[in-house]
């Protein structure tokens, strides 16, 4: 039904946001079955699609029929679905893993193999790598539940983003030609989803912990946007 509706381009922004949420949920039946399903080889491209059609939607002169769309939205609204659709992903993701790498393999397991014993050899000295690796899933699972809430979700994408640095300059450091999954399909995605976060944030993110408050303190300001 979605598919028809997209390709005859009728009511495509409503069609988007239903097809945004049946990706959402095949995430998280793909992160509670493995943390590491990689979503770069099929979710993040079909989410991205339905994003783009999400916000251009009204320019859409081939669309079927000259009848303007009866669901329309602001750009605060569409901005917020944006950032919210960024905050779910990375959020889903983060959390997933850092229980996985908490709960199921340890903490200390965790760190030993993934983090000292890979880069023994590093500059790198070994209490440095042991507190790495040992604030990994910490930071993981902290970052995942403040995002998916929408809680301090500027600083949080900011210090998502420059976890996700080190990540990039672990594998590096262990290969400079590492073009593994590791890097591509898990890091880089993730990076691309906190960098949106911090470039939309500001622009709208009204379906957020954050947004609740700032509109219990400051009444006044409530959005007019009756979309």
């Amino acid at each position: 039904a979605c598919g028809a509706l997209l390709v005859a381009g009728i009511e495509s922004a409503l069609v988007a946001l239903t097809v945004l949420a049946q990706l959402a949920l095949f995430l998280t039946i793909w992160l509670i079955d493995n943390p590491l399903h990689n979503t770069m080889n099929h979710l993040v491209p079909f989410g991205a699609a339905a994003l783009f059609i999400f916000v251009a939607a009204e320019h859409d002169r081939y669309r079927l029929g000259s009848r303007s769309a009866r669901f329309r939205f602001s750009d605060h609204t569409r901005a917020s679905v944006l950032v919210l659709t960024a905050r779910v992903y990375l959020g889903s993701v983060f959390l997933a893993q850092g229980v996985r790498s908490a709960f199921g393999r340890g903490l200390m397991n965790f760190a030993q193999a993934l983090y000292v014993e890979p880069l023994a050899g590093s500059w790198i000295p070994e209490p440095l790598l042991w507190s790495a690796g040992l604030s990994n899933p910490i930071i993981q699972i902290a970052g995942g539940i403040l995002l998916l809430l929408g809680v301090w979700t500027r600083l949080t994408a900011a210090v998502v983003g420059m976890f996700l640095v080190t990540i990039f300059f672990g594998h590096l450091l262990a290969d400079p030609f590492d073009r593994g999954a590791s890097v591509h399909a898990y890091a880089m995605a993730n990076f691309l989803a906190a960098v949106a976060i911090l470039w939309l944030q500001p622009r709208g993110d009204r379906f957020s912990i954050d947004a609740l408050v700032s509109r219990g303190l400051h009444p006044a300001a409530l959005d007019s946007d009756s979309s």
